[in-house]
């Protein structure tokens, strides 16, 4: 007797579900049986249970067996359970409730393991073995009620076959990584040198509420047009380009809102405020690139061994339009660095739909926000920080993005490529180690190009020619300031030495070698010289030490996803929390659910040492599974180029480990890609499962790349080539001609004129300043005057300063002292040693000091601001007048 599918669904459902049944009170008689075997206390709640589900299996049982022997009679019975299942209002709120249900259940199993509260486990133990059956029970149902309402019609997933069958060859390989990693440790257990943590983290609840706002828009979207609120129907819907500039502006300035309404904490590269002013000042590396800024605009120019020039010179430009000042300088840079989530849309659109990119966008303003936050108690550099690593991920991104442009239709967008060269020559002006993507950039152009190698000569040759028109005005630049064509400071010890410093370093080797020399001119190549003869005599060490930061670089951005579901925790700490409320007022937000709390209680960002706990080994697995999905539908729709991003983070973290190190914010120019393909796979995967309960198809058909490449007889005009080689030509030009317009602010020869014209204005009258006294100072070996723009005033106690080296002006010494770092014709750190902090004193105060030179500092007698109306003379108080002399 043949049956139709709803009487079929029917009695498997409920079969199944008997099964699942019995199979739970099995659970809960052995929950029974196995104290009362151990004599310990009987438990009538649990016979209770017991009872309850031995009448359910009975009641279910006969409906089983009333299904199967007697189809004809439970045929109406079927009939009238799929008539009201599958009415949508029933249909869609079943789907729901389910859905909560299956959250629910999750969540009381997962407190159930991780509480250690006897009283709480007591209870929840009596509730698991219900809570794993509504777990089921949750799953089984919606796909049941979708099998009632459309049948066994799948037609719609086929077109998705070659996307499920890529998205499980990258998750599969990522899994055999994951599970060497965890063998062998490597990846995992920390390396000597240069080991960091990941960066800031995303929390699940951010990721949830992104998803929410996705589907709020999206059904504000469907009313908007399901109920034709526009009556012009030619108005209902926006251009697509017009959307995708909406969408960006509205990115952007969210962006910018979020990040700037973000306090910081104090951190390394902004230590805490000081008297005299209370004022945020940068340190550090931070302190070095607003430094050329500043020399920029007083006219002396960047030094000739500046590390980043054109990130340098964007200071100096949002100053001279901002003024000058740390925050001023953050407004203008958060502004900029606010298009990193409206860049990352537009790649994320490219690579798959407009919601993922909206997604993605979000999820970077979330963890950004994080990063701030987060500033002073673990290792990150966010948009609040005077730092070149946001700014590089900018350009990289945009890099990316020009890349992906040009090849989706190569032969149509030559001169993209040229622009996309441009962006990258720019981008290593701000971190060189960039350069190092124009490998998988030329890899894949060949790759597309394999069959017109001519074609691919030809549009590599422009990519490059990009490249070294923006370099070209600054290599020009060094070779007349060294006589030598170099890029930025690949001659400075402090960055030329690292590659032969840390092989120094090395646990093998760390004796028998004479430490590199700061001062020789070929400190690179002898660096380099040192590296490649470390390598040839521990070859083995160097591999092991290579692998291990390059495969830390990976595990970094995969634990800056979501390890660990955090409500199942923070409800035990809020149930700890429970029989204190009434004496003492908590903040639960900030005890349980924050982001400090997230980073407190999982170990990656606190001395970790490569254990995984279980609480992230679902969490890991899924951020595992998201991102092979991701890689596998842009392969899948897209080829060789929708993995662009992924090679371009391989080589990257590849020149991380040549030079031994790894995670923090060395990885942060190309870390976002985990998250682009985090993002691609969770929307995916949630339109799929759209499909399958819709029976609809919701996927956009995305255009393949261009497979041969055709050629076409519209060429793009030689006045566009022109414009777009002048317009970089003359990007790259603006550096070096600045420094050459610019005048200089000071003149030392004007020094005793400068004293010659305060003392007939009567400055130094009214005070204990000697000018005849101070002219025969002058006069003495070691006694100086220098003039110029004081930089980072700031008081310090004895004993205090800041940690580090290399600014003498702030590290600890053992007085009270007024230090601040002088630029000018003769840069500086300035020491005036006295008992309190001046009342005032701004930044960038154009000053002259009066002193004697020490070792690494300029300790100072007088320091005279000579800025109108407000003049003054601080003068050192452990000294009656000028010494006799220096020594």
């Amino acid at each position: 007797m043949s049956h139709n599918p709803c009487d079929k669904i029917i009695r498997w459902y409920f079969t199944i579900t008997l099964v699942e049944s019995v199979l739970v009170s099995a659970w809960l008689v052995y929950a029974i049986v196995s104290p009362l075997l151990m004599l310990s206390k009987f438990s009538l709640r649990r016979l209770a249970l017991v009872a309850f589900s031995t009448l359910f299996i009975i009641l279910l049982s006969w409906l089983v067996i009333k299904l199967w022997k007697r189809p004809d009679q439970t045929k109406g019975f079927s009939w009238r359970i799929c008539d009201i299942f599958t009415k949508p209002g029933i249909y869609i709120f079943t789907i729901f409730l389910s859905f909560i249900v299956l959250v629910g259940s999750f969540y009381i199993l997962c407190i159930s393991r991780l509480t250690t509260d006897q009283f709480l486990k007591t209870y929840l133990d009596y509730f698991a073995p219900i809570a794993a059956w509504l777990l089921v029970l949750s799953i089984q149902t919606p796909i049941a009620v979708r099998l009632m309402r459309f049948g066994y019609d799948f037609q719609v997933l086929s077109s998705e076959r070659k996307a499920l069958i890529f998205g499980s060859i990258f998750f599969g390989l990522l899994l055999l990584i994951s599970a060497w990693l965890i063998w062998t440790k490597i990846g995992l257990t920390p390396d000597a040198l240069g080991w960091w943590g990941p960066g800031a983290p995303i929390l699940p609840a951010q990721v949830t509420l992104a998803l929410l706002f996705l589907a709020a828009a999206l059904l504000v979207s469907f009313f908007f047009h399901r109920f034709r609120i526009f009556k012009n129907s030619s108005a209902r819907r926006f251009p697509a380009f017009t959307v995708d500039v909406l969408i960006c502006i509205l990115l952007w300035a969210l962006a910018a809102w979020r990040w700037g309404g973000e306090p910081a904490r104090p951190s390394y590269f902004a230590p805490q405020p000081r008297p005299p002013n209370f004022e945020v000042y940068p340190y550090s590396d931070a302190a070095g690139y607003d430094r050329s800024a500043q020399r920029l605009l007083i006219g002396y120019g960047f030094e000739t061994d500046i590390i980043r020039p054109l990130y340098s010179f964007t200071l100096a430009t949002i100053q001279a339009i901002n003024g000058i000042g740390y925050e001023n300088t953050l407004k203008g840079q958060i502004l900029l660095l606010a298009l990193i989530p409206s860049l990352l849309y537009l790649l994320a659109k490219i690579l798959h739909l407009r919601v993922t990119g909206v997604l993605v966008g979000l999820l970077v303003i979330f963890r950004e926000s994080n990063s701030i936050a987060l500033s002073g108690m673990v290792n990150v550099s966010h948009a609040k920080l005077i730092m070149s690593d946001l700014p590089a991920t900018l350009g990289v991104i945009l890099f990316t993005l020009l890349v992906l442009l040009w090849l989706e239709k190569p032969s149509k967008r030559q001169v993209i490529s040229l622009l996309a060269g441009g962006v990258l020559g720019l981008t290593m002006l701000v971190r060189v180690q960039v350069g190092v993507l124009l490998l998988p950039a030329f890899v894949v152009v060949w790759i597309i190009f394999r069959r017109q190698l001519r074609a691919g000569l030809i549009n590599s040759l422009v990519l490059l020619a990009g490249v070294m028109l923006v370099l070209s005005p600054w290599l020009w630049r060094n070779w007349r300031l060294t006589g030598s064509l170099e890029l930025s400071g690949i001659t400075n010890p402090s960055q030329a030495g690292k590659i032969g410093q840390r092989y120094e370093l090395s646990p093998a080797d760390q004796k028998g070698r004479e430490p590199l020399s700061p001062d020789d001119e070929d400190v690179f190549f002898q660096s380099s010289s040192t590296a490649l003869e470390y390598v040839q005599k521990h070859g083995q060490d160097f591999s092991r030490f290579f692998a291990e930061h390059f495969f830390h670089n990976g595990v970094d951005a995969i634990l800056a996803l979501p390890s660990s579901f955090t409500f199942a925790p923070n409800m035990l700490k809020f149930y700890g929390l429970l029989p204190y409320w009434t004496s003492k007022p908590v903040k639960l937000w900030e005890y349980c659910c924050s982001l400090d709390g997230y980073v407190q209680d999982l170990p990656y960002w606190m001395d970790w040492t490569g254990g995984i706990g279980h609480a992230s080994t679902l969490p890991l697995l899924l951020s595992l599974f998201f991102i092979g999905l991701g890689m596998g539908v842009v392969f899948s729709r897209l080829g060789v180029i929708g993995l662009i991003p992924l090679f371009f983070f391989v080589t990257y973290s590849m020149s991380n480990a040549v030079i031994r190190i790894s995670g923090w914010r060395f990885i942060l120019p190309v870390d976002w890609v985990g998250l682009l393909y985090y993002g691609i796979g969770l929307i995916q995967l949630i339109y799929w499962i759209g499909m399958f309960f819709t029976n609809v198809y919701l996927l956009n058909k995305v255009a393949k790349t261009e497979q041969p490449i055709q050629k076409t007889t519209g060429r793009v005009s030689w006045k566009v080539w022109l414009l777009a080689g002048a317009g970089l030509l003359l990007l790259g030009a603006l550096m070096p001609v600045a420094e050459l317009l610019i005048p200089p602010r000071y003149e030392e020869s004007n020094l005793p004129s400068l004293i010659y014209n305060l003392q007939q204005e009567g400055k130094l009258s009214d005070s204990k300043v000697d000018v005849q006294a101070l002219n025969s100072f002058l006069q003495k070996e070691g006694a100086t005057a220098m003039v110029g723009r004081a930089l980072y005033p700031r008081f310090y106690p004895a004993g205090e300063g800041e940690p580090g080296h290399g600014w003498a002006s702030f590290t600890p010494k053992d007085f009270n002292r007024f230090s601040f770092y002088l630029i000018g014709p003769n840069p500086q750190a300035v020491i005036l040693p006295a008992n309190s902090s001046p009342a005032k004193f701004q930044h960038a105060e154009d000053v002259l000091v009066i002193g004697c030179k020490k070792e690494d500092y300029l300790e100072a007698y007088y320091v005279i601001t000579l800025n109108e109306p407000d003049q003054m003379i601080l003068q050192s108080p452990t000294r009656e007048g000028l010494p006799s002399d220096c020594n």
